[in-house]
């Protein structure tokens, strides 16, 4: 069986369509307009290098900024899918595992989830029209099921965005969990989910996708974002919120490590290049300070994250707190990025850190804690970075984080149905 998933794997990847990124003209701001390839070009050891030679503009040659301008207006829409797990069942009625399940590992039923949202206008308004929820409307057509279906309450939603289309499918999982195989376990309902979409409402067709999964940082390049996009033709991106070590020598520990260093070096340079009021604060209505997005651009690290090649630990110098450092970014840029390279040179994806915090809610901060990005199909991963920054109000960009929310809470009911059936059956048993 994995050799033949495998072949699959192989069969998607060569298919996978990844789009140049765009050079010099996006990369401006306080530091030097550089490429990745001409500023983290390979020494003599084979490690990416940074070039850190100071330039009259106050700035290194190893960071850059890159302005947040592809969402392109009000208009544009943007998918999410997720799949929920149901907790691992219980011996008695009144068990307690009742957290949802994200690792596969639970019951044999799931749920995926689809949905389409559009962000509001800068006055916060939405659209006339009501959004779509194509499975209430498949489900009330059919006469044999009485059970009122569970609706995507804003409650689930940013306030900075509106729901255009909702759809989600119960299934039965009978393909077991292997690691780096979670494509096989998800993509036949998610498939039929965008397909039903397309087919029955093709004018909310989204500019892309965005999958809670990897699209080509992956052992064989072939991630479930790259699954949806080559079978759907729809641009994917592919967004995780752990390091999928691709290679033996990838660590997630060294390389959260590494990316508090380079943070805190970027939070340095940017604050000490930048006027000190360049930040704008903002607060919420009960004048609670709120950490937003206030310059609409990106940090990008042209110190590539490479594992194949370290440099000698230095015993005396500690790793600065993530949260700290964040916190010195924030008011000047909406996030820095450091992309991930495999041993042979390939640019597999790349870490969002101190991004979101444009919620308006008072836990609206920007995240300390990194998202993993990587192209699913026909993009390119520039475009698929600032997306997903633009896209964060909170930690995971929006679609994501609303399918996602959304599964749970289809699960959370499940559960609670089952175990008033449960219940109920003990009673008329005694």
């Amino acid at each position: 069986l994995i050799s033949e998933w495998q072949a699959v794997q192989h069969e998607i990847a060569s298919k996978v369509h990844i789009l140049d990124d765009e050079k010099g003209e996006d990369q401006v701001g306080p530091f030097p307009a550089s490429s990745l390839n001409g500023a983290a070009a390979d020494d003599n050891d084979g490690c990416a290098k940074s070039t850190s030679t100071s330039t009259s503009s106050g700035g290194s040659e190893r960071f850059y900024s890159l302005p947040l301008n592809v969402n392109g207006g009000k208009n544009d829409l943007y998918g999410g899918v997720d799949v929920s797990f149901a907790p691992a069942p219980t011996d008695d009625c009144d068990g307690q595992s009742t957290s949802i399940s994200s690792s596969n590992k639970g019951d044999d039923m799931a749920v995926a989830v689809y949905v389409i949202i559009r962000r509001k206008d800068t006055a916060g308004t939405a659209t006339a029209s009501a959004p779509i929820d194509i499975s209430s409307k498949l489900n009330n057509n059919n006469k044999s099921s009485r059970k009122e279906q569970p609706q995507l309450h804003d409650d689930i939603l940013s306030r900075n965005y509106e729901l255009i289309y909702s759809d989600y499918i119960r299934y039965e999982l009978t393909v077991p969990y292997v690691s780096t195989y979670l494509a096989f376990r998800e993509i036949d309902p998610l498939q039929k989910l965008v397909r039903r979409q397309l087919e029955q409402y093709p004018q909310y067709t989204p500019r892309a996708i965005l999958v809670d999964g990897n699209g080509i940082l992956h052992p064989r390049r072939a991630g479930i974002a790259c699954f949806l996009g080559v079978r759907t033709g729809i641009p994917t991106i592919g967004v995780g919120k752990k390091l999928c070590c691709v290679e033996e020598d990838w660590s997630s520990v060294e390389a959260e490590d590494r990316i508090c260093m380079g943070l805190n070096e970027a939070a340095g340079l940017v604050a000490s290049v930048l006027p000190a009021d360049a930040g704008v604060q903002r607060t919420d209505e009960d004048g609670a300070l709120l950490v937003g997005k206030q310059k609409d651009m990106l940090i990008v690290d042209n110190k590539t994250l490479r594992f194949d090649c370290r440099s000698s630990p230095n015993s005396d110098e500690c790793t600065p707190c993530p949260t700290e450092s964040v916190a010195k970014l924030v008011p000047f840029c909406s996030g820095y990025t450091v992309y991930l390279q495999s041993s042979s040179g390939n640019v597999l994806g790349a870490v969002l850190v101190g991004h979101g915090g444009k919620s308006g809610h008072r836990r609206g901060i920007a995240s300390a804690k990194p998202i993993y990005i990587s192209v699913g199909y026909e993009m390119s991963l520039q475009t698929a970075i600032r997306l997903c920054a633009e896209l964060s109000d909170f930690r995971i960009p929006e679609p994501v984080r609303v399918a996602d929310l959304f599964g749970r809470k289809l699960i959370r009911e499940d559960v609670s149905s089952k175990r008033i059936a449960c219940r109920t059956a003990e009673k008329g048993s005694t």
